[in-house]
């Protein structure tokens, strides 16, 4: 597949969406540049997040997102269609996103899964030597929203500071493909990748597996299902990772407000994932937190967010692994 320059990934990205929401990201990305550019903008936002950013630490910048999001309500996706939901995450995500990192190279590819082929993107640092490490990435967006295009800068940024080839995978949504579509997806993904390691220009004994959020879930449900393969994940990274869907640790009470991502989101989002049947939320494949055995897994990298209604169980499968 040939392979495109950042400028023509940039633009592929915003003509994916439709009219309007192309019109809104055009329109509304450079006034979000001035508006985090502005101190006096700034400070006038944050008087609503003061408390929280002086008493607890919080980012200012962060503060400032989650004011003007009290505005656009961006994040109350249970209010949402899915489709509608998808919209607003592409949109949000170009509006806010830094430019492309410019040393990395990508091209499109598809991957043998079992429902046909999966759509995957390759991000290759433009100097960079094979075969390499590689990151099998899993998108998150609570499985019904996000795609490779979400997710792109990450997986550049990734790339780069890692020196290594990440192959980004889509798989089947909610409530489109319910689970456990999206888990079957993802590890013929990896193994996809893992039996194509001498095309792709990758190390097959350093080949991890790793994402955000549901793909964080996802990511850590595909360490288990493949810890005897042949090829297994060297490494998984689980970036705020959601794994335990009973939603019982105190963090979901704490942060389950005023933050980005809350406790009616997580509902909506695990209401689509499982078709409503919340009897799968004790399901180890759902749940990995829950699994009863964690042995012989492979190396982890845990990431938890302070603000976070993940936050707790992501510390607690951490120390499950430990």
């Amino acid at each position: 597949m040939p392979e495109c320059s950042p400028r023509e990934d940039e633009y592929h990205r915003v003509m994916h969406l439709g009219w309007r929401s192309r019109a809104r990201v055009t329109l509304t990305r450079p006034l979000a540049r001035v508006l985090l550019d502005t101190e006096p903008l700034r400070k006038l936002l944050l008087r609503s997040r003061a408390r929280t950013v002086s008493e607890s630490g919080l980012d200012p910048d962060t503060g400032v997102i989650l004011a003007v999001e009290a505005y656009t309500r961006d994040s109350k996706v249970s209010a949402l269609t899915p489709e509608a939901a998808r919209s607003t995450l592409s949109e949000g995500i170009l509006i806010a996103d830094d430019a492309p990192t410019a040393e990395i190279l990508t091209r499109e590819t598809r991957l043998e899964g079992p429902r046909g082929k999966l759509p995957a993107r390759v991000y290759e640092p433009r100097h960079l030597e094979g075969p390499s490490p590689g990151l099998v990435f899993i998108h998150g967006g609570g499985w019904v929203t996000g795609d490779i295009d979400s997710h792109d800068t990450l997986c550049r940024r990734i790339a780069h500071e890692g020196q290594l080839r990440v192959i980004s995978v889509e798989y089947g949504l909610a409530p489109e493909h319910r689970f456990p579509a999206a888990l079957h997806d993802v590890v013929a993904a990896f193994r996809a990748v893992a039996a194509r390691a001498g095309e792709l220009r990758l190390d097959p004994k350093r080949i991890a597996v790793g994402g955000d959020s549901a793909g964080g879930n996802l990511s850590a449900v595909v360490a288990i299902e493949t810890r005897n393969d042949p090829v297994r994940p060297a490494a998984q990274l689980l970036i705020y990772p959601a794994v335990d869907a009973t939603c019982s640790f105190p963090s979901h009470t704490e942060n389950g407000e005023h933050y980005y991502l809350t406790s009616s989101s997580i509902a909506w989002y695990l209401d689509h994932y499982l078709g409503g049947d919340m009897s799968l939320r004790t399901d180890p494949r759902v749940s990995p937190y829950l699994a009863t055995d964690l042995k012989g897994l492979p190396p982890a990298i845990v990431v938890a967010a302070q603000f976070d209604p993940l936050r707790d169980e992501a510390v607690a499968y951490a120390e499950r692994l430990r």
